[in-house]
């Protein structure tokens, strides 16, 4: 039977594969994420004294956490290793105090002012990788399990979630974290018409067929709509009342991706983000992306038509989000209709992003509801808002 030991290296070997193929645009997106869920938590905001570590390449960063906390007038302990066995808690004023040391690891030079483990009421620890329930996998020299012991009721423990494991081999040494903390997989939903796909040949086609026979131009049309939605009246549904026209088929066949659409959603993808759609569509939604090729990127597809319900009735942002397992403070709605997109997701407390394509760029919101968090004008711009 494989020894714990064995077990633990070979975890190692495993997280440390998964943690050099990490893009750096995750680390720092990552990072941010589990120092911000730091900085808002009860133990950062109880503690008077903190240790932490300074963050190897491949550990989620506490920068931030340093500079915040020697902020807010708390006092900032920090490793110094001391021997082969044995770590020190070392005060630090300000991160000039760091400097260079062993492994290239910034460590403090002046160690006159130290602490015993015991004192300090937060402990912030790294990890190779750890379970959720409090299982920690260090490098294996056992410093942090040597300086905890007695103290595991004040640790947090930051790891990045792409280096959970489900369990972690443990033997009598190993000490037990209070709270393992991880960035949590932030998701974007998209909407699909005049966001991800043009709709423009096939609204023309819809509006000339609807005008065909008639002494209403499409021109004319045109117009006629984007002053009623000047005015905060529904485009199509009052023009089409206006000139007595009927409402002919949409052309689903006439829709194709803009260019952006694949690039960003690939990014976002190699970024770590979880994709999804909520959109009012005709049937065959997943067809239709499949035939985009662009169905490769989502892992959620809320759809009206295959749901039987539509936006912006809140059931379509809640069925996403169930789907995805997501709470709507980590996931953000990006669309072009206030009404549709922006109002019912600001409602849930998701993040709102109007992408200013369509004739949903001619739309000005009507109430606190449809202002977005967010206003961009091509999807690259995604990017500059993480």
């Amino acid at each position: 039977m494989e020894s714990v030991r064995d077990r633990k290296k070979a975890l190692r070997r495993s997280v440390a594969q998964i943690l050099k193929a990490l893009p750096d645009e995750y680390r720092v997106s990552a990072s941010a994420n589990i120092q911000d869920q730091v900085l808002a938590s009860e133990e950062y905001r109880r503690a008077e004294r903190i240790f932490l570590y300074i963050a190897m390449p491949t550990e989620p960063g506490t920068g931030r956490i340093i500079e915040r906390a020697l902020s807010d007038g708390k006092e900032v302990f920090v490793p110094k290793c001391v021997s082969k066995t044995e770590m020190i808690a070392v005060r630090i004023r300000s991160t000039d105090d760091l400097k260079p040391g062993a492994y290239g690891i910034l460590e403090p030079q002046d160690c006159s002012e130290t602490i015993e483990a015991n004192e300090p009421d937060l402990i912030i620890v790294p990890c190779v990788s750890a379970s959720k329930d409090g299982k920690r996998l260090g490098h294996g020299a056992g410093y942090y399990d040597r300086f905890l012991k007695g103290n595991a009721d004040k640790t947090l423990c930051l790891c990045f979630e792409k280096a959970l494991a489900s369990d972690i081999p443990m033997d009598g040494n190993d000490v037990f974290m209070h709270r393992v903390i991880f960035d949590e997989t932030k998701w974007f939903f998209f909407d699909l018409g005049s966001t991800l796909i043009d709709e423009t040949k096939a609204d023309l086609h819809r509006i000339r067929e609807m005008t065909a026979g008639t002494d209403v131009t499409a021109n004319a049309y045109c117009e006629k709509r984007l002053e009623l939605i000047g005015r905060g009246l529904p485009g199509d549904q009052t023009a089409i009342t206006f000139f007595g026209l009927t409402k002919t088929p949409w052309h689903s066949e006439d829709e194709t991706p803009y260019p952006d659409a694949a690039p960003t959603l690939n990014e976002l993808k190699r970024r770590g983000f979880k994709l999804g759609v909520i959109a009012n569509q005709n049937p065959g939604t997943k067809r239709r992306l499949a035939d985009w090729d662009l169905l490769q990127f989502f892992d959620v597809i809320a759809a009206s038509a295959e749901l039987g319900v539509a936006k912006p009735d809140p059931a379509v942002f809640r069925w996403a989000l169930a789907q995805a397992n997501c709470s709507a403070q980590n996931a953000f709605m990006v669309g072009d209709r206030l009404d549709n997109d922006i109002a019912p997701a600001n409602r849930l407390g998701m993040h709102t992003v109007r992408l200013l394509r369509g004739l949903g760029a001619y739309h000005k919101p009507q109430s606190a509801d449809e202002a977005p968090e967010y206003t961009i004008q091509t999807l690259s711009e995604l990017f500059h808002l993480l």
